[in-house]
């Protein structure tokens, strides 16, 4: 793949980079460092969001944008794809401005959830996993959906070339995800 992308004052890949994980535990507003966490959508739907992961996403989609030309690279087809519905429709959101300004017009960008790219490939794919939830017992875990082996096995396998996996280290640092391989029952230990 042709990219290279840049964070706060380093260098989150090279051309060779084919896996990167970009943390939102975090965000910087005035200056100080806050925890980054989830939001739940209000009315006709009530799917979870995460409105960082949109804005660290934009930014990637519009280096991207700057960094490709021509036509004819297969490596200007993207998906993004996330584990929620609600994140889908603001990911959807960003994305239709950034068509409408020009921002993005170098790149074949699809949007979708998890589900959605069952059976599907592209060069890149950026997964948006949205959990980051307030801390309970002094801990931040995930719900049982993101953990579900199936959809991670889906999520991560999309990508061709390059995957950038945005989201929080802080809630997926050290969880166990549960392996059923089919001839068995739940294996004893997960993964890790």
């Amino acid at each position: 793949h042709p990219y290279v992308l840049v964070g706060d004052n380093q260098v989150l890949t090279s051309k060779n980079t084919h896996t990167v994980w970009i943390d939102t535990s975090q965000r910087r507003v005035q200056n100080k460092l806050i925890d980054n966490f989830e939001n739940k959508e209000e009315g006709k739907f009530n799917s979870r969001f995460n409105q960082y992961e949109v804005e660290v996403i934009r930014k990637i989609l519009c280096s991207m944008n700057k960094q490709i030309s021509g036509s004819e690279n297969k490596n200007r087809d993207i998906a993004v794809i996330s584990f929620y519905a609600g994140q889908v429709r603001k990911l959807k959101q960003m994305i239709d401005s950034l068509r409408q300004n020009g921002s993005v017009n170098n790149l074949n960008l699809r949007v979708g959830t998890v589900d959605q790219f069952q059976g599907m490939e592209r060069p890149i794919v950026i997964t948006s996993l949205v959990s980051s939830p307030e801390k309970k017992n002094g801990q931040r875990k995930p719900t049982t959906f993101v953990k579900e082996f199936r959809l991670i096995n889906v999520a991560f396998s999309r990508a061709q070339s390059m995957l950038i996996v945005v989201g929080s280290v802080d809630v997926f640092n050290d969880v166990p995800v549960y392996v059923n391989f089919g001839y068995r029952k739940e294996r004893k230990k997960p993964y890790k």
